[in-house]
């Protein structure tokens, strides 16, 4: 009798190992979205005066301000159920959403249509239209800031300048200013080419939040 007691002990105990395995794993594909220490970024046209200024607000949340030929246009984000950042208009409407992975991220529509694919490693970045990588815009480190391109083809780079950072255009021409003045990553979008605006302006955020 104490035999068959012990037995059925030891059962119990192996199921219940075998079930917290099980919600470990699970929670263990689950990937959060990158935090990051609160800062606000300035993007500017180059042009004088300029034309175009964003302004990101980086925390727990993210919070885009565009303003561009007399019209101001904003974003929040929220956090939804199930892990992903959304972005809403002023309308409170949802118009993006942000699903993340280990070091990578992807910018969808409301009805799940994959817009951007972001992966970062080590000192490169890719952003793509498609699942596959393919014709991606790739950012990487130089001793100087960054160099962009894409399909072999040189876009431009991004370096400090005095107390700011500029984008330059293939031609040599600064198309943008940035301030504070330290070159990242996520300020080489600026020159990737056949993204919209509002799009530029999230996978930015999202990098600057990954720490890129």
């Amino acid at each position: 009798m104490r035999r068959w007691v012990y037995l059925v002990l030891l059962l119990l105990v192996a199921c219940g190992q075998s079930d917290t395995a099980v919600v470990e794993e699970s929670a263990a594909d689950v990937v959060a979205p990158s935090t990051a220490i609160p800062e606000q970024i300035i993007i500017r046209s180059a042009d004088q005066p300029p034309t175009s200024e964003s302004i990101l607000s980086i925390d727990s949340s993210i919070t885009i301000t565009q303003r561009q030929s007399g019209t101001t246009q904003a974003l929040l984000s929220d956090i939804s159920s199930k892990g992903k950042r959304r972005y809403l208009d002023a309308q409170s409407t949802a118009v993006a959403e942000v699903k993340f992975s280990a070091q990578s991220f992807k910018l969808r529509s409301m009805d799940g249509t994959l817009r951007w694919k972001v992966k970062y490693k080590d000192t490169q970045v890719r952003i793509s239209a498609n699942e596959e990588g393919e014709h991606a815009c790739v950012i990487d480190q130089q001793a100087a800031g960054f160099s962009v391109q894409s399909d072999a083809t040189p876009l431009g780079v991004v370096k400090a300048s005095n107390t700011h950072v500029v984008v330059v255009d293939s031609a040599g021409n600064t198309i943008y200013t940035i301030s504070p003045g330290t070159p990242r990553a996520s300020y080489g979008i600026l020159l990737c080419e056949d993204l919209q605006a509002q799009d530029r302006l999230i996978l930015i955020a999202e990098l600057i939040a990954a720490g890129r």
